[in-house]
C-alpha cells in the first residue's frame, strides 16, 4: 500500500512541476509507465487466487506442445484464448519463470496506459489518479488475459478510432481477441465514437434501462444470441450481479464531461478528438455497467469503453475557457479520486513479493 500511495504523491509533485509543457509531460508519462509497471511486476503471486491459477498453468506448459495448446483451444475447447498460452510457452522455453512472464504483462499494460495518456490526456497526473481509483486495481493486477487484450486496445485501437482507420482498428481488435475474446465487444466503438452528441445517447441509455427493469430476461436472450463463443454465451446464465455503485460513479463522470464540454475552447474537429469520441464510448460503457448489476461479468466488457474517461475528464478541465477554474477543478477531482481510493481501501491488501 505504501508503495502505491507514496509513488502517487511523488508523481503529483512532478505534475505540478511540469505544468503544461509537452516535453515535461512526456517525462511524466515515462514516470507513470515505470510506476504502473513496478506496482504490478512486484506483486506477490501467492496473494491472489487468479495469479496462483495462472502460475500453475504456466508451470504445466513445459510438458505441453504447441499443437496440444492449439487442439485444446480450437478443437477440444478446453483451453481459453490459446495464443495467450502459446506466448507464455515461448517464455517457459527460454527458461523464464512465471514471475518474468507476469512481469512482461505488467510491462505491456503500463506501456498501453501511459501511451494512451500521453497521446490523449492534457493532464497525465489526473489521468493516472482516475486510472488508479476506478480501473487499475479492479482486475488488471490479476486478470492477465484480459489485461493483455486491454493493453492492445489502449496502444492501438483507440488511436485507430481517432485516426479513422477502420481496417487497422479491426486488425488491432482481432489481435487483442487472441488474448481475450471479450475484446471483440469493442468493435462497435468505431461507429459509436463518430456519433454526434445529442438525444440519441440519452435515448439509448433510457431504452436500455426500460428493458432492464421491465424485460430483464430479454437481455440474457440477447447475450446468448450475440455471443461469439461459449465463454461469452455462458454470461447469459450467470446469476451474480454487482452493486449500482459503478454505474453511479461512471454516470457522474459522464455528466461532468457533458456539463463542461460546452465551455471548451475548441473547434468541432478538435472537440471530437479530445472529448466527444470518448464520451460516446463512455455512454456504451455506462449501458454495460447497467447490465453488470444483473450479470457481474459484463463489467469486464465495460472496461474497454469506460477506461477512456482517464482522457476525457482531464481534457474537460484543461480545455475549459474559464482558466481561473482549472486549478480548483483539478484539485477537487484529484482529491475526490484519492478519497475514494482510501474509502474503498484500494491497494490496502496489495502484497508484494518481499512480503510473503
Amino acid at each position: 500500500m505504501l508503495l502505491v500511495y507514496s509513488g502517487l504523491i511523488f508523481l503529483v509533485y512532478m505534475q505540478f512541476a511540469a505544468g503544461q509543457n509537452y516535453k515535461r509531460n512526456r517525462t511524466l508519462c515515462i514516470l507513470i509507465f515505470l510506476y504502473l509497471f513496478l506496482i504490478s511486476a512486484f506483486k506477490a503471486i501467492p496473494a491472489s487466487p487468479d495469479l496462483i491459477s495462472y502460475d500453475a498453468s504456466f508451470n504445466r506448459l513445459p510438458g505441453w506442445s504447441y499443437r496440444r495448446i492449439w487442439d485444446g483451444w480450437r478443437v477440444e475447447e478446453t483451453v481459453k484464448d490459446g495464443v495467450f498460452y502459446m506466448l507464455a510457452k515461448v517464455f517457459s522455453e527460454v527458461g523464464a519463470s512465471s514471475s518474468v512472464w507476469m512481469g512482461f504483462i505488467s510491462l505491456l499494460f503500463a506501456a498501453g496506459a501511459s501511451w494512451f495518456i500521453f497521446r490523449n490526456s492534457a493532464k497525465p497526473m489526473l489521468s493516472l489518479t482516475l486510472l488508479l481509483s476506478l480501473e487499475y486495481f479492479q482486475f488488471t493486477l490479476s486478470g492477465l488475459r484480459q489485461t493483455m487484450a486491454l493493453s492492445i486496445v489502449l496502444l492501438f485501437s483507440y488511436e485507430f478510432i481517432l485516426q479513422r482507420k477502420p481496417v487497422h482498428f479491426i486488425i488491432s481488435l482481432l489481435v487483442a481477441s487472441l488474448f481475450h475474446s471479450s475484446a471483440l465487444a469493442f468493435l462497435p466503438a468505431y461507429i459509436v465514437a463518430g456519433w454526434k452528441l445529442g438525444w440519441k445517447q440519452v435515448v439509448l441509455v433510457s431504452v436500455l434501462l426500460f428493458i432492464f427493469f421491465f424485460f430483464p430476461d430479454s437481455i440474457r436472450s440477447a447475450i446468448e444470441a450475440l455471443a461469439w463463443n461459449d465463454t461469452i454465451a455462458s454470461y447469459a446464465t450467470r446469476t451474480k450481479g454487482l452493486s449500482w455503485s459503478g454505474f453511479v460513479i461512471q454516470l457522474c463522470i459522464l455528466v461532468f464531461c457533458l456539463f463542461f464540454r460546452k465551455d471548451m475552447k475548441l473547434n468541432s474537429q478538435w472537440r471530437w478528438l479530445r472529448i466527444d469520441a470518448f464520451i460516446n464510448c463512455m455512454v456504451i460503457g455506462l449501458c454495460l455497467l447497467v447490465l453488470s448489476t444483473q450479470i457481474a461479468e459484463m463489467f469486464r466488457i465495460a472496461y474497454y469503453y469506460t477506461i477512456c474517461c482517464i482522457a476525457a475528464v482531464p481534457n474537460a478541465v484543461v480545455e475549459n475557457k474559464r482558466r481561473e477554474n482549472h486549478s480548483t477543478m483539478y484539485i477537487i477531482i484529484g482529491a475526490c479520486m484519492i478519497a475514494y481510493m482510501l474509502w474503498s481501501r484500494a491497494y490496502f491488501n496489495l502484497t508484494f513479493f518481499w512480503q510473503v
